[in-house]
C-alpha cells in the first residue's frame, strides 16, 4: 500500500452518538481520494470504541492516566498520518463533502499555503432536533487571510510538512492549541487561508449559560490561553482577545493593594473605591447591555475565566517529545482510492 494523500485525523471522547456520524461523513468525502482514516479515542468510558470500529478505520486509544485533551489526540493521531495533508476533525462535527477536494487545489498550487480552513456551520442538537445557530461561523465571503490568534477550532486541512516544520501540535495545551499551532506556521513565514467552502457542521453549539461555566472550568478551557499567553508573551492579539478577563483580574487585584493602602496610610476612604470601581463598571455595562442579569453573569464568568488563564500562565507546557507514545493503531489504515 502506497502513501495516501491524505489523512483524516478523528479525535473523540464518550462520542458513542455522534461518531458514527462523523465517521460516516469523513469516508463519505474522502471517497475518490487516496486517503486513509485514523481514530484516537481519549479513554473513553462510553461504547466510543465500539462504534469505530465498525468502520474502516485505524484507531488508537490513549490511555485514562495521560494527561488527556484535544491537542493530545491530534498530536497522537499526526505522530501515525502518513498523508502529504493531514485533515483534522473532532468527533462531535461532520466532515462536509467537497472540501478536501477545494484545499487540496489551494494547497497544490500556492505552496507556502500550510493550512486551509472553510466554512462552519454551528448547529444546536437541543429538544431532540438539529437547529441552524450561525451558517457560517467564521463570515467568509471571499479568501482571506488568518489573522494572529484567530480562533478557528478543531478543524483545518495542514501540510504535514509544514507541520513536521514546526513541530506540530503541542499536547501538553490544554485548549487554544490550533490557534497556537497556526501562530507558530504564520512566524516562520507560512500562509493559512480562509475559503469559502463548506468545511464542517459542528453539531453541539453552546451557549454560554451557568452549566457551560461549569464545563469549561471542568475541561480547563482557559487554562490553554494561560498557557499560550506564556508560550507567546509579546503576542498582542492574545492580549487584545482577553482583555475582559484581563480587566476582571486587575480589578480584583485591586482590592488587596487598596486595602494594604489603607492600613498602611490610614487613610480608610481608599477601600471606598474598590466597590465604586465596581459599581461604575457594572452601571456602563447594564446601560450598554439593557440588562441587570448579564453584566452579573459575565463578571461571574470572567472571575472564573481570570483564576484559569493565571493557572495557566504558571504552568509552562513541557516538550511534545515527552508524551507517552501509545501502542500500534489497532487496524491498519484502508486507503479510499479513486477508481
Amino acid at each position: 500500500m502506497g502513501r495516501p494523500l491524505v489523512s483524516v485525523v478523528v479525535i473523540a471522547r464518550n462520542e458513542e452518538a455522534r461518531l458514527g456520524r462523523a465517521l460516516e461523513s469523513v469516508l463519505a468525502a474522502a471517497a475518490g481520494l487516496e486517503a486513509e482514516v485514523i481514530f484516537v479515542d481519549s479513554a473513553s468510558t462510553d461504547a466510543t470504541v465500539a462504534v469505530a470500529e465498525n468502520f474502516p478505520v485505524s484507531i488508537i486509544g490513549l490511555e485514562p492516566d495521560w494527561p488527556l485533551c484535544p491537542a493530545a489526540g491530534r498530536h497522537v493521531g499526526f505522530q501515525a498520518a502518513r498523508g502529504e495533508y493531514v485533515f483534522f476533525l473532532d468527533g462531535d462535527s461532520a466532515l462536509e463533502r467537497g472540501f478536501l477536494e477545494a484545499g487540496l487545489e489551494v494547497l497544490s498550487g500556492e505552496p507556502q499555503v500550510a493550512a486551509v480552513f472553510g466554512r462552519r456551520r454551528e448547529l444546536s442538537s437541543r429538544g431532540g432536533g438539529e437547529a441552524v445557530v450561525e451558517e457560517d461561523h467564521y463570515r467568509i465571503s471571499q479568501p482571506r487571510e488568518w489573522r494572529p490568534l484567530e480562533r478557528i477550532g478543531g478543524s483545518g486541512l495542514y501540510r504535514a510538512a509544514a507541520l513536521r516544520e514546526v513541530g506540530g501540535f503541542n499536547p501538553w495545551i490544554c485548549s487554544f492549541e490550533e490557534a497556537e499551532l497556526c501562530l507558530r506556521l504564520y512566524q516562520v513565514g507560512h500562509r493559512l487561508l480562509f475559503i469559502p467552502q463548506p468545511m464542517i457542521s459542528h453539531l453541539d453549539h453552546r451557549r454560554l449559560s451557568v452549566g457551560e461555566l461549569r464545563r469549561r472550568w471542568r475541561t480547563n478551557l482557559l487554562l490553554g490561553y494561560g498557557q499560550v499567553m506564556r508560550l507567546h508573551p509579546t503576542c498582542w492579539p492574545l492580549y487584545r482577545l482577553l482583555w475582559r478577563v484581563l480587566a476582571m483580574m486587575g480589578l480584583l487585584a485591586l482590592l488587596p493593594l487598596l486595602a494594604l493602602g489603607a492600613a498602611v496610610s490610614g487613610r480608610s476612604h481608599l477601600l471606598v473605591a474598590w466597590p465604586a470601581l465596581l459599581a461604575a463598571a457594572y452601571l456602563a455595562f447594564a446601560l450598554r447591555s439593557k440588562s441587570l442579569r448579564k453584566p452579573l453573569f459575565f463578571f461571574l464568568a470572567w472571575t472564573f475565566f481570570g483564576l484559569q488563564l493565571a493557572r495557566g500562565m504558571l504552568k509552562r507546557p513541557r516538550d511534545p517529545a515527552d508524551y507517552p507514545a501509545p501502542a500500534s493503531p489497532t487496524a491498519k489504515p484502508q486507503e479510499v482510492v479513486a477508481p
